[in-house]
């Protein structure tokens, strides 16, 4: 079942995740999207949790409209 891909914006993350997406076959159309969260380390919901917020609900709003389609 195809899953959408939220990546961190560190460049492995996001090149490893999508390799890994490529291989399984997850990710559907979309692939993986990656997010910049300035000063942010590996802990983001306890370092900046509105920035992570303003990242995941519009992701979240597209997937579920998506899937309402």
């Amino acid at each position: 079942m195809p899953a959408p891909v939220l990546a961190g914006s560190a460049p492995f993350m996001t090149d490893t995740l999508s390799r890994a997406v490529a291989a399984g076959g997850a990710g559907g159309p979309r692939g993986v999207e990656s997010v910049a969260l300035a000063g942010v380390g590996h802990h983001a919901a306890l370092e900046a949790p509105d920035a992570l917020a303003k990242a995941l609900l519009p992701f979240c709003a597209e997937v579920d409209a998506a899937r309402r389609d």
